[in-house]
C-alpha cells in the first residue's frame, strides 16, 4: 500500500493548480492583503519546483504564460501587453517587468478555414 507513481502525480498537479490560483488571485487584488507581487512570485516558484520535482507535464495553460525571465505570470492588462500579429497569427505578449517578449501561435478553425479556402 504504498504511494502510487500515478496517485503523487495527480496530488501534485492539484497543488500546482492552486498554488498558481492563489498567484493569479494575488495580481488581481482578489485577495484579502491586495496586490502582492513577491508573494505571487514566491507561490509561482514553489509551483514551478513542484513540476520539476515530480518531472510534470502540466497541462495547465497558464504555466504557458510565465515569464521565463522574471517568473512573473503574465496576465494581459496587469503584467504584460499583448500586440496581435495578423501575419504570423499569432500573438506576442511583452512582460511589463523585464521586457521579455513570448510569441503564441493561434490554432483552431479559422485559422484552418482561411487556409483551407486559398
Amino acid at each position: 500500500m504504498g504511494n502510487d507513481k500515478g496517485t503523487v502525480k495527480h496530488i501534485a498537479e492539484e497543488r500546482i493548480g492552486i498554488l498558481l490560483d492563489i498567484a493569479e488571485n494575488f495580481y488581481k487584488g482578489k485577495e484579502p492583503r491586495g496586490v502582492d507581487e513577491a508573494l505571487a512570485k514566491k507561490y509561482i516558484g514553489l509551483a514551478m519546483q513542484i513540476r520539476k520535482h515530480y518531472k510534470i507535464k502540466v497541462k495547465d495553460a497558464r504555466f504557458d504564460t510565465i515569464c521565463k525571465k522574471c517568473h512573473t505570470l503574465l496576465i494581459p492588462g496587469i503584467t504584460c501587453t499583448v500586440r496581435i500579429l495578423g501575419k504570423e497569427h499569432a500573438a506576442l505578449y511583452k512582460c511589463i517587468r523585464c521586457g521579455t517578449e513570448k510569441r503564441t501561435i493561434f490554432r483552431g478553425k479559422r485559422i484552418a478555414a482561411t487556409q483551407n479556402s486559398r
